[in-house]
């Protein structure tokens, strides 16, 4: 019967809706527009309306909404429309007006988000997400009303989608970004990325100015200023510029990244989580996937490497045996060991270390397969991907290199320097560890078949 009733309604409905084209003739033609949208989200507002009684919520919103239209609609600078969706989420469309130059309704739109989030500060408005992107739309009449939908609609409300998981507050297109003038020394690259459920990659842009968002009102802007030029360089390393013949370059990218990094938390004492998460990238990837330079960071899923903390513990446990506390603590919680190992690729039958050299650090292979041979050239160890070599040199100390290392295939490398991983007694204890069972092993066959 309901579902009967249901089909009953739908068919009441079409004939309405015949009736009322017999009534009203031929409604007007869809026009496209090249618009940019400001997306809004409240932060939370499910766990803020939830112990509230059904007027209670009613008030409270219909105050964000207000709020949020006395900020972005302005007859001169703001919104043409603000379009309400699903409850406290909200489209702001920004549209060109005959006055305007090409990229002044980006600008607008800027201005409001910028406005919006200096409110946020100062706690006159709850947390909010928001998403900016420019392109096109399609705005037609509908039972009388006014509709607008596009692509850019689920483009802006998936750069506010992603703004919990860069820890910003707003995140913007180039288009936009690069339309903002003087105030685009305060806007810095978070990554290329292919966002789910589409088939073509964003550079995505966020914003960071004294007072608002990140920073505090006394932030050191020198700093600030190098910050953004530092990560903007170290993001054309990570997603490459076809244009500029930079192809993608995760070393490079990974040492910028920890400048930016530790710039960042200098000028404004708190972390760059937007940072952390291409470093985590590359940690996971060590390589860009065959589609990287067409589709960037696909988020929905992780199909590279566990990071390089992860690896070691298993390398750990596989050793010891037993899960140890100090070194789940150091290779999985405490990660600011990474920044001393330096990432490194090496082509096919590059000579890693050669016999006779000083030490220069010991290595863990991410990617890849080397051997290690003899004076002679005889193979007499091969080491593969999740394994570590280089430690002989060091345990006991030796101080030089006993044997040459070859790539076998093209390589991804962590290497850290003697000094460095000394600093770091879970890291020494497990290259002591792995370099006291070679020995065992070495001892066991013949005299010369160590590795390096």
């Amino acid at each position: 019967m309901q579902k009967r009733a249901k089909q009953e309604c739908w068919a009441d409905h079409k004939v309405k809706r015949s009736r009322k084209k017999e009534f009203h003739g031929v409604e007007p033609q869809p026009v496209e527009k090249e618009v940019t949208l400001l997306f809004t989200d409240m932060v939370g507002f499910s766990q803020t309306t939830a112990g509230m009684k059904p007027r209670e919520m009613a008030d409270f919103l219909i105050a964000y909404r207000r709020k949020l239209e006395s900020i972005v609609l302005d007859e001169a600078k703001g919104a043409q429309h603000v379009d309400h969706i699903a409850g406290d989420a909200a489209a702001c469309v920004f549209e060109s007006k005959p006055s305007d130059g090409d990229n002044e309704k980006s600008v607008r739109a800027f201005r409001a988000a910028l406005k919006l989030l200096e409110e946020i500060a100062s706690e006159r408005v709850a947390r909010t997400h928001i998403g900016v992107y420019s392109g096109g739309i399609i705005e037609l009449q509908y039972d009388g009303q006014t509709v607008r939908f596009g692509n850019s609609y689920t483009a802006a409300s998936r750069l506010q989608d992603l703004c919990g998981h860069f820890g910003t507050s707003i995140l913007m297109d180039r288009n936009v970004a690069l339309a903002q003038g003087d105030d685009l020394k305060y806007i810095s690259c978070v990554g290329k990325i292919t966002p789910k459920g589409f088939n073509h990659p964003i550079h995505i842009f966020t914003v960071d100015k004294p007072g608002i968002h990140r920073c505090p009102v006394d932030v050191d802007e020198e700093k600030l200023f190098q910050y953004v030029k530092i990560k903007n360089t170290a993001i054309e390393y990570f997603c490459g510029n076809e244009k500029r013949g930079i192809k993608p370059d995760f070393p490079k990218a990974r040492e910028k990244l920890y400048q930016a990094e530790r710039l960042f938390r200098e000028a404004t004492g708190r972390k760059d989580i937007a940072t952390e998460r291409v470093l985590g990238y590359i940690g996971e990837h060590n390589l860009p996937t065959s589609d990287f330079i067409s589709a960037g960071m696909k988020l929905e899923s992780k199909s590279g490497s566990a990071p390089l903390g992860v690896q070691l513990f298993r390398l750990s446990q596989d050793l010891l045996k037993s899960l140890d506390r100090e070194f789940f603590d150091t290779f999985v919680l405490n990660t600011d060991w990474e920044q001393s190992f330096r990432l490194e690729w090496r082509e096919k039958e590059e000579v890693i270390i050669e016999k006779g050299s000083r030490p220069d650090g010991v290595y863990f292979l991410a990617k890849g397969r080397v051997r290690v041979v003899d004076a002679e050239g005889r193979v007499i160890a091969v080491v593969n991907e999740g394994d570590v070599f280089g430690e002989m040199a060091y345990f006991p100390t030796e101080n030089v290199r006993n044997a040459t290392v070859i790539a076998d295939s093209e390589l991804v490398l962590h290497r850290i320097s003697g000094e460095d991983f000394v600093k770091f007694p879970a890291i020494r204890n497990l290259f002591e560890r792995i370099a006291h069972k070679r020995l065992l092993q070495r001892k066991k066959s013949a005299p010369d078949s160590d590795s390096q």
